[in-house]
């Protein structure tokens, strides 16, 4: 463990996390509030459910594997897709982490990592998502995930209950997996595709080696509503959640009200420390020392206004 944190850096980070946190909640409990306030009936969404669940014939290993995926796919491309459009028509310049660096994003880098986008969505993730069902199921058994338990909704408080759970286990697992990923070898051999992008653009986020992709990034946002056995509506919502938000921290554009990329923003252009998700793992094992001494960890905190990050905390060069 770090001895040598100060309490203003602990402070400080902590205070980020909370406030990312707060970016995952808030909307979601607005959004399931109004939901309930607007049903004309108290059981009218787990109608509407029920007619969701006919419409996959109700086959578990679509509901629980591959949806998730489906939605994960659309997504991504929705979101990264409008970043990209920033990307080549600069409109948001004055937001960019790296000014000057992949404005816009080379050509032919861009096709490559788009083709491993598309092969680490559809040939591994798809996959494993109808595969994983069947450990799913072996681990709950039927009565436990079956049909009739899944046409009865969760209530809001069970699921914010089981995204916790599922954020404190993907930090974890995340930050050691990751951290396994800069070992010599494996950099070498598989990890140094993903980092070929120093100043990261939100379309290049899930470019890298499959196996990469299956253990560093499905494995441990998948483990959590394994653990839990959750209700297949609270996966869903939960791979909204980390597809679209790991893509904003991706894009390389520091934007008003949405997540800081300075954290994962730095560990792309060192290509060291700031191996997990929220900081909590660094800020443990000390893995964020080099950072928490520039100007990346000044600006790492979520802008309530719409100056420019670059203008309120301005570099010693400028």
């Amino acid at each position: 463990m770090a001895s040598s944190l100060s309490k203003r850096g602990i402070l400080l980070l902590t205070i980020s996390v909370y406030i990312e946190l707060l970016l995952y909640v808030v909307p979601l409990i607005m959004l399931l509030l109004t939901a309930k306030a607007l049903a004309p009936t108290e059981d009218y969404w787990e109608t509407q459910w029920g007619r969701v669940m006919d419409a996959f014939g109700r086959e578990p290993h679509i509901l629980y594997g591959l949806m998730p995926s489906i939605i994960s796919f659309v997504t991504y491309w929705v979101v990264a897709l409008v970043y990209l459009a920033c990307d080549l028509s600069g409109c948001l310049h004055r937001y960019k982490v790296q000014p000057g660096k992949n404005e816009p994003p080379p050509t032919q880098r861009l096709w490559h990592s788009l083709g491993m986008v598309l092969f680490n969505q559809l040939l591994v993730g798809a996959p494993y998502g109808v595969l994983a069902y069947d450990v799913f199921e072996f681990i709950w058994t039927k009565e436990r995930i079956g049909l009739d338990k899944c046409g009865q909704l969760p209530s809001i408080v069970s699921v914010f209950f089981q995204l916790g759970v599922y954020t404190a286990i993907r930090e974890i697992t995340f930050y050691y997996s990751h951290r396994m990923m800069h070992h010599r070898w494996i950099y070498k051999h598989i990890h140094k595709q993903h980092h070929e992008w120093t100043a990261p653009i939100a379309m290049i986020t899930l470019s890298c080696h499959p196996l990469e992709h299956l253990f560093g990034n499905i494995v441990p946002l998948s483990l959590g509503p394994v653990v839990l056995g959750s209700h297949p509506l609270v996966h869903w919502m939960w791979f909204v959640l980390v597809t679209a938000f790991p893509v904003s921290k991706h894009s390389g554009y520091h934007l008003p009200l949405l997540p800081s990329p300075e954290f994962h923003d730095y560990h792309h252009m060192t290509n060291s420390e700031c191996f997990g998700n929220l900081g909590i793992m660094d800020a443990l094992h000390g893995t964020d020392q080099k950072w928490r001494r520039t100007e990346s960890f000044q600006r790492h905190f979520v802008m309530t206004g719409w100056k420019p990050i670059r203008e309120m905390v301005k570099s010693a060069t400028q």
